[in-house]
């Protein structure tokens, strides 16, 4: 479904490509990352993110999800925080009119097209969760399955590795010789997390 400003306007729109409700248990990958309480499995999304402020949606970046976005204009926000305490945008006490009193007669659920503010976040994500000098290894599950062994048989053609992965001829595992290029990853790759924020 393509986003559209009419949702801001829309009461029925109130949920878009939501996840069902979920448990919410952190999965371990191994007896050490429990003990050290860090799993390997779960991605924060605390910290340091790319942002850009506008005053109205009109002003936005609409475009800077797009690969070739000029993103010179973005500084950078500290997430979870509140936009307007780390210095963009005006904020509202309950003891001051709302900024469109007196100037636009909005009734439900009419807003103020001048003067909405739209954060735009950015956060880059690795795209993988190796480094070079990693040993991966086949999950015992799959090992005996007829395309693995015909994969690692002593005539298993080598080239259907990638150039980045190094196995020795039979063996069970593979040893992560450099980290991938973009190039060298032929499924499409997720890498960076967009979101656009529409206040009041």
């Amino acid at each position: 479904m393509t986003p559209d400003l009419k949702w801001l306007t829309d009461p029925t729109v109130f949920a878009v490509n939501r996840l069902d409700a979920h448990s919410d248990h952190v999965c371990y990958r191994s007896e050490a990352e429990i003990r050290l309480g860090s799993s390997s499995l779960r991605q924060s999304l605390d910290g340091s993110w790319r942002f850009a402020y506008s005053a109205c949606p009109a002003a936005r970046p609409a475009d800077f999800y797009r690969e070739d976005a000029d993103l010179s204009a973005f500084g950078t926000i500290c997430v979870p925080g509140h936009i307007e305490l780390q210095g963009y945008g005006q904020i509202q006490y309950t003891n001051t009119l709302y900024p469109w009193d007196g100037r636009s007669y909005l009734r439900p659920p009419q807003i103020d097209w001048d003067d909405t503010p739209v954060g735009s976040y950015l956060r880059e994500f690795a795209s993988y969760l190796v480094k070079a000098g990693d040993v991966i290894e086949v999950a015992e599950s799959s090992r005996s399955s007829e395309l693995f062994k015909r994969l690692t048989g002593e005539n298993a053609p080598m080239t259907l590795l990638p150039a980045w992965l190094e196995r020795t001829k039979g063996t069970l595992q593979g040893t992560v010789a450099h980290l991938p290029t973009r190039e060298e990853i032929d499924t499409p790759v997720e890498e960076h997390l967009i979101v656009e924020l529409y206040s009041k």
